[in-house]
């Protein structure tokens, strides 16, 4: 916001939103077991699922995108591995040919519209986290209408309806911008 002028004018048309916390909002979260044991629930089409208790969406992770790419991973459950057991298991460009084939997450969350605060059936988002072995600092790609762990912090388009594909476009090239990756690391 600029507020120079005395009143608040948006200077970006987008604003900085975290969907679900991986720690506080735990108690929220399915397994694939869970979902198909407790929950009874049964695929309803790509990574989604119904039950009688509602419509289950996938809960992607930082790891889960890479620069412009909503579907680079997979998360594979490693329960030996104490600190990190969800790790990324990247999508072969064979995968990737198949529009259908979208990345399994280790975990679904109950469609609740209220968390979703966008008209639109997707987002930008970013990795909010990254190793410093890693090429590069920021990451951003355009995700579906999914929940969203804290590690992948989202930014609806707050823009006219005519206007929002556009912005997104620009607002995710300009994220993903070597200079911007530059500043970023410093």
């Amino acid at each position: 916001m600029d507020r120079s002028a005395g009143e608040a004018v948006k200077t970006w048309p987008v604003k900085y939103a975290t969907i679900f916390h991986m720690a506080n909002d735990s108690h929220l979260f399915r397994t694939l077991v869970e979902l198909e044991e407790k929950e009874g629930a049964w695929r309803s089409g790509g990574n989604r699922f119904d039950s009688p208790s509602g419509e289950w969406l996938p809960l992607y992770e930082g790891k889960m995108v890479q620069a412009f790419d909503h579907r680079a991973a997979d998360i594979v459950v490693n329960p030996e591995n104490l600190f990190r057991t969800g790790q990324p298991e990247i999508l072969r460009e064979q995968e990737k040919r198949s529009p259908e084939r979208l990345p399994e997450s280790r975990y679904w969350v109950l469609n609740d519209e209220g968390r979703w605060d966008s008209p639109n059936s997707w987002a930008v988002s970013f990795k909010d986290i990254t190793a410093s072995t890693n090429m590069r600092t920021m990451i951003a790609a355009v995700i579906p209408r999914v929940g969203a762990g804290h590690t992948l912090p989202v930014l609806p388009i707050d823009e006219t309806e005519s206007n929002r594909a556009p912005a997104a476009s620009y607002m995710t090239a300009n994220l993903n911008a070597t200079i911007f990756d530059y500043i970023a690391r410093q």
